[in-house]
């Protein structure tokens, strides 16, 4: 990742930890849909609120705010980063203990645009699994063909609850 990217992600990271009574983060590889490019970091920080909501005493349902950033790559030399907020959902069994299975849906406003994701409206859809602190994700994002080309981004994360 750029150090500029990096130390960004990792300064708005340091500034959010006091201020949410908790606070996700996440980050691993992202790959492109477009296949014949390669592999690139990327970090999500994420705001769980601290209500939740049961459906039929069988769904446990968490809002969050996300704020994230991909490293961009391209065949031509483009490198520019995307920047990614937004807000979701996770939905979880109730009463869970410390290991549980969930599933995130969430939607995001991009700043900057790369061949993988264009336009500035992507959604992102993730199923994981939680132990304890610790958290393993696979997360894919696209803007659902509203804008091409339409090749998203999946990637494999491995978070921390503080």
């Amino acid at each position: 990742m750029k150090a500029t990217s990096f130390l960004a992600a990792a300064l708005l990271t340091c500034l959010a930890l006091p201020a949410a009574a908790e606070t996700r983060v996440h980050l691993g590889p992202s790959w492109s849909g477009q296949s014949e490019l390669s592999a690139a970091p990327a970090v999500f920080v994420q705001f769980p609120g601290k209500s939740t909501n049961t459906f039929l005493d069988k769904i446990e349902f968490q809002h969050f705010a996300n704020l994230g950033v991909i490293e961009g790559r391209s065949r031509e030399g483009d490198q520019q980063d995307v920047w990614l907020a937004g807000a979701g959902v996770r939905a979880t069994r109730p009463g869970h203990g410390p290991r549980y299975w969930f599933l995130e849906s969430q939607v995001f406003m991009n700043a900057g645009e790369t061949t993988s994701l264009s336009g500035h409206f992507q959604f992102g859809n993730g199923i994981g699994y939680a132990h304890g602190p610790w958290e393993v994700m696979v997360k894919h994002i696209s803007n659902a063909r509203i804008r091409p080309p339409n090749h998203g981004e999946t990637m494999v994360l491995v978070g921390y609850n503080f």
